[in-house]
């Protein structure tokens, strides 16, 4: 299910501005801190898009958050410094994944619902969802 991965965190990596691509646990309110902006990658589950006659293979959708940690000290409460300064990270984000077929992936990679930003102490984190179609098989 996880395949996927490091693939996507490579890529995600090539993105000029990012401070860094860290996973689910460094998210975590007692290990946050990182320099941002940064993005997180975490697996959001996956469904079942076909088995194979024997199953012992599976045909998975499986689903990618992208939250970009943005800081702004600007002064405004409603967030909209930070969102101004997360808008072309967001766009550089889209324009690396969307349609992009990475290492083992059955098609390009599809944009997603994801769920709504949030905006706490100074930081912005926003949501992309992606989705993926892969192949996992059990043992022979």
């Amino acid at each position: 299910m996880l395949s996927p991965e490091p693939a996507l965190a490579a890529r995600l990596a090539e993105i000029d501005g990012l401070k860094g691509v860290y996973g689910l646990p460094e998210l975590a309110p007692e290990a946050m801190g990182k320099l941002a902006p940064c993005a997180y990658l975490i697996f959001d589950g996956y469904a079942i898009e076909e088995h194979s006659g024997d199953r012992r293979q599976a045909r998975v959708r499986s689903r990618w958050l992208v939250v970009l940690a943005v800081k702004h000290a600007g002064r405004a409460g409603d967030g909209a410094p930070a969102r101004a300064a997360a808008t072309p990270l967001v766009s550089a984000v889209i324009g690396k994944l969307l349609g992009w077929r990475g290492a083992g992936m059955l098609r390009p990679l599809e944009l997603a619902p994801a769920p709504r930003a949030e905006f706490h102490a100074g930081t912005l984190f926003f949501p992309l969802a992606f989705t993926c179609v892969h192949n996992v098989s059990g043992e022979r």
